[in-house]
């Protein structure tokens, strides 16, 4: 394992994906045991208060920016870690595929806490985020102080895996913006309270 390499984020990135910077982070990479640069953000708290980390674990097609407005408001009390899994955001593809599973997510969770010399935190994972955090409540419970399950229980209802299935590998591309919109919508049904500027904030964290 190599030791993380960390840089603040870029500018044009950040205007780029226009997302509001409420605090600042560091591009952190570290490797995994397999070899992958994997990526992380890592939001240094602000204040003297010991207080245990925060690791946010995203679904399963998602990345590191949908816990930026969370960091944002933690990372003056904690500091919080936000990571992409292997194959999503900044992190590397793996030429194997079987190693896309929830298993291997969670070692790479491990490894990189290692990389950061996080002993212990509190897991927030969405959707397939909590169940790699139940799992690494089962393999490592000193290394999780505690958990917040958001999107996801111990039980999965099947009709939620069909409607992933649906949409998996087989949305369009957008051709702008306004279209990523539409596809977000599309996809994402139930959500009908959201303002359009937060459909558009969204679909620019994809």
């Amino acid at each position: 394992m190599t030791p993380p390499e960390s840089a603040h984020q870029p500018a044009e990135y950040k205007v780029l994906h226009d997302e509001p910077q409420i605090v600042d982070w560091q591009d952190v990479y570290f490797t995994s045991q397999d070899g992958l640069r994997l990526y992380a953000r890592d939001y240094s708290k602000s204040g003297n208060a010991k207080t245990t980390p925060v690791v946010c674990l995203a679904g399963l097609t998602r990345n590191s920016r949908d816990f930026h407005e969370l960091a944002s408001r933690m990372a003056p009390m904690r500091r919080v870690v936000a990571m992409d899994y292997r194959g999503r955001g900044r992190s590397d593809y793996a030429d194997d595929w079987e190693t896309y599973t929830p298993l291997q997510e969670m070692q790479d969770t491990f490894d990189m806490m290692a990389a950061l010399g996080v002993n212990d935190a509190i897991i927030a994972g969405t959707s397939r985020g909590g169940l790699i955090a139940m799992m690494m409540a089962a393999a490592r419970p000193t290394c999780v102080h505690g958990a917040i399950l958001n999107d996801i229980g111990p039980e999965v209802n099947p009709q939620g895996l069909l409607r992933i299935h649906g949409y998996l590998g087989v949305t369009p591309k957008a051709t702008d913006w306004n279209d990523a919109v539409y596809l977000m919508k599309s996809i994402n049904r139930g959500f009908d309270t959201l303002s359009e500027e937060e459909w558009m904030a969204w679909a620019k964290r994809t």
